[in-house]
């Protein structure tokens, strides 16, 4: 306790005070990762040979001895260091000793960890704010906790006390207040409070996402809402939300649209049909490609071979071996075709005729030119770019606001 109590009152004085527009991003330098902000000050120390990122699952499973900074969550890091797992903040350098041995991200000032043989749920003090329990902890909301017995799943409270006894076959995370759980072999939505919503009688579900849920009826595919009452019938093969109340409906081998009030918006044609963005969504026939909007009007004929996703309402479309730009009105943005086009990010997109990177911006005009061995997109005004063997960070003038002089680098991102 007196550690907590000193390693709190530490944080009070740190030199470095986070800022609410500041950015940050894991940098290595030689062997070892750390933290570095927009300024490019170190803010975390470079003392972990391991840096994890959600596109990097997989590191964990071959680096078990390895210390690891994670992205952050809720403002945390979560670090490991001789196979135990704390937290480090900006400002403090490690908030909560590494002392468990399983670890959760934070979520809304809470984590689930494991130590001694218990889980449970410690605050942002490392303080434990739940009873520890022998049984695996999956989720909580709201002073309730979802937990595993012996292959079943129950609800407790977070001074252990039994809300429903660990008899369901499957369980999802809370969402929107309710959890999807099977029970002798059918899904229904219980509250947290043990009682049933909806009852169990769907073949499979999905949890609940802004009020509505995708089940299965028999053989076929619907969506409710909240009432159990049905906003799209069960009658297709398959359901997928594309978009804030926009779902593709599958028929046989093709895909359509539907909104959530049922209407149909394109009857199913589409081989696939991607999720939208910004609006807009990319469509397949046979080999080829085009765009259309949420009301289902074609933007960009069926004819490229490939189409990348529109931002900054411009997309990145494969014609032949090459790529070019085409805005949602279905018009080139420029006469130039690339070899390798990338989205657009903060009003850039990365391309290159040859061997090296540059920029173009909104417009098609080549603002940062091709100079870069490998660079990636715009976040937070910055962007990565590698000179010879050595990474930094450009501007949007392609100036380095952060020299290269790293072996590796990650986005920059705003804490939570």
């Amino acid at each position: 306790m007196k550690t907590i109590i000193t390693l709190c009152l530490l944080s009070l004085f740190s030199i470095h005070v986070i800022s609410q527009n500041e950015s940050y991003a894991m940098v290595r330098n030689y062997e070892n990762w750390g933290v570095i902000n927009s300024s490019g000050e170190l803010v975390i120390e470079s003392e972990y040979e391991l840096a994890h990122t959600p596109s990097l699952s997989w590191a964990p499973y071959y680096s078990d001895s390895k210390s690891m900074i994670y992205s952050p969550s809720d403002g945390m890091f979560k670090i490991k260091e001789n196979r135990k797992f704390g937290y480090a903040s900006i400002e403090n350098q490690e908030l909560i000793p590494c002392k468990f041995k399983e670890a959760g991200n934070f979520h809304k000032g809470l984590a689930i960890v494991y130590s001694n043989a218990k889980y449970f749920i410690i605050n942002k003090n490392g303080e434990a704010v739940s009873k520890p329990s022998e049984y695996y902890i999956k989720d909580f909301i709201n002073n309730k906790i979802l937990f595993r017995r012996n292959q079943k799943y129950g609800i407790m409270d977070f001074d252990g006390n039994i809300i429903s006894k660990p008899k369901f076959q499957d369980a999802a995370f809370f969402s929107d207040g309710l959890l999807c759980l099977k029970y002798k072999g059918k899904y229904g939505f219980l509250n947290p409070r043990g009682q049933w919503v909806i009852n169990p009688k769907y073949k499979s579900a999905r949890s609940f996402e802004k009020n509505m849920a995708i089940v299965k009826y028999g053989n076929y595919w619907g969506v409710i809402n909240m009432k159990d009452e049905y906003i799209i019938l069960p009658r297709w093969d398959q359901i997928e939300l594309v978009k804030d109340g926009i779902f593709s409906i599958k028929s046989g081998s093709l895909w359509g649209l539907m909104d959530s009030s049922g209407a149909m918006l394109i009857k199913p044609k589409y081989d696939e049909i991607k999720k939208f963005s910004e609006g807009f969504a990319c469509v397949r026939k046979g080999t080829y490609w085009g765009l259309i909007d949420s009301t289902g009007k074609g933007i960009i004929g069926i004819r490229y071979y490939s189409l990348r996703d529109c931002c900054n309402g411009i997309v990145a479309a494969k014609e032949n071996e090459q790529w070019c730009y085409i805005n949602k009105d279905g018009q080139r943005i420029n006469n130039n075709y690339y070899a390798d086009a990338n989205d657009f990010h903060e009003g850039f997109a990365r391309v290159r005729t040859s061997k090296l990177f540059g920029y173009i911006n909104t417009k098609g005009e080549m603002i940062i030119e091709e100079k870069f061995k490998n660079s990636y997109d715009f976040h937070n005004g910055l962007c990565r770019a590698r000179i010879a063997d050595t990474w930094g960070y450009i501007d949007s003038t392609g100036s380095f606001a952060i020299l290269p002089k790293y072996n590796n680098v990650k986005d920059f991102f705003l804490m939570e």
